[in-house]
């Protein structure tokens, strides 16, 4: 009976220390925050979707992007649904204006919903409304380039309450 009695407090002691373990992972969770959240000096971020599928993937050299997209201009989270082949991994992103960076960052591409999504945030307020170009360039050699426009932001692209 001893044998018995020692099993069955270890098994409550297993218990009990799996539920604590359940219960800050939970705790955890729930304070923590999808995306940055509103303050002074913090953007809120609006998903935006950039669709390039019909881009025109070129590996090294010199292209031209297909048509002129619209960008508002404020806080975004941009899913760049990438053209079909496109390479998964990590991806340098800039936005140029007259062939210069302005800004540059990486970003991540994963497949999502039987398509290549590329991630990535960017607060565009401080830049002048015009023309711009987008570069994304995988570690695999893979090169996108599109045009864009920075707009003021309109009732369509406006987060909604």
């Amino acid at each position: 009976m001893p044998f018995v009695a020692i099993v069955g407090v270890l098994c409550l002691v297993v218990i009990a220390v799996s539920f604590a373990l359940w219960k800050s992972t939970k705790k955890e969770v729930a304070h923590h925050s999808p995306g940055p959240v509103k303050g002074a000096d913090i953007a809120s971020y609006i998903p935006f979707v950039l669709d390039m599928r019909d881009a025109v993937i070129v590996r090294g050299g010199s292209e031209n992007s297909h048509s002129l997209l619209k960008l508002p201009r404020m806080p975004l989270h941009v899913s760049v649904y990438l053209p079909m082949g496109s390479d998964s991994g990590q991806y340098t992103v800039s936005l140029e204006t007259d062939g210069k960076p302005i800004w540059t960052g990486t970003a991540a591409a994963q497949m999502q919903d039987h398509r290549m999504v590329l991630e990535f945030e960017d607060d565009l307020t401080s830049y002048p409304l015009g023309q711009y170009t987008l570069i994304f360039l995988s570690n695999h050699g893979m090169r996108l380039r599109q045009k864009v426009i920075l707009e003021e932001p309109t009732k369509t692209n406006q987060p909604r309450h």
